[in-house]
């Protein structure tokens, strides 16, 4: 073994024994170390991408390898509501976005347009068909959505949006965004809401609140249909879904405490 390479191994183990006692350095580890690894896991869905080019199941062996990751580095999910999944038509899901961890399912996803340049992951982004919007033009993000809605009808894919526009860390979910709620009413199709509870894996608070345990929840809520939803009354759809969400995200903040 060359001389670098033991001063490698040596580095890592110091880093290691070092994140035992401090849980700050821990969660910038496992940050790093996840975010390194995606990047490697990226490269699967672009040799893909000649056979299958924007389809969503490339990304199925990133994910794939995403997920056995997390579950080596401790992260663990228990999932409620899968009888809600319908894949017999397309539609709008609703994700609360918190980190890097709510991607590790394979959908065509409606990102900012800046997603595209970071590094690999935002190269194979593309070839598994994620929709890259300009927040900056407005309207040519309407625009883009607004060409979705064919495929959510005719080819039935579903769209995952993070209606909060961004991270969100808080105790509470932002107010939403409009556009996801637009598509929905334009193409008439169900809205899915799925709710992600708090997870504490990658950052670090002072204070009382050290956990930084894996461990977290998701719920998959029942679709809710917008035949009967008219475009006047978009403003007061917006609430009862964030209400409802908002209640779904304290109930399981909740209970992971109490777990």
């Amino acid at each position: 073994m060359d001389q670098v390479g033991f001063l490698w191994i040596c580095a890592t183990l110091f880093i290691l024994s070092l994140s035992k006692f401090s849980s700050r350095l821990r969660c910038i580890f496992n940050y790093c170390f996840y975010m390194v690894f995606c990047n490697i896991a990226a490269l699967f869905p672009l040799l893909l991408f000649p056979f299958r080019k924007f389809d969503s199941r490339n990304a199925l062996s990133a994910a794939f390898l995403g997920r056995f990751v997390a579950r080596l580095m401790g992260l663990t999910y228990q999932i409620e509501g899968l009888e809600n999944v319908n894949l017999s038509q397309g539609g709008i899901i609703l994700i609360n976005h918190q980190n890097v961890l709510d991607l590790l399912g394979p959908a065509s996803v409606v990102v900012k347009k800046q997603l595209i340049y970071y590094a690999i992951f935002g190269v194979a982004s593309w070839t598994w068909g994620s929709l890259f919007i300009d927040r900056s033009n407005q309207e040519r993000a309407i625009i883009s959505l607004q060409k979705q809605s064919e495929a959510i009808t005719k080819k039935k894919i579903k769209l995952i949006f993070f209606p909060e526009g961004t991270r969100n860390e808080g105790e509470h979910l932002l107010m939403f965004k409009k556009g996801p709620f637009k598509l929905a009413l334009q193409c008439r199709c169900s809205v899915q809401p799925i709710v992600v509870s708090r997870n504490y894996f990658f950052r670090h608070r002072s204070g009382g609140e050290r956990n930084i345990s894996g461990r977290g929840i998701i719920r998959i809520m029942p679709e809710i249909t917008t035949t009967n939803i008219e475009s006047d009354s978009l403003v007061t759809f917006i609430e009862r879904v964030h209400g409802e969400m908002d209640d779904v995200y304290q109930e399981l903040n909740n209970r992971k405490i109490s777990l």
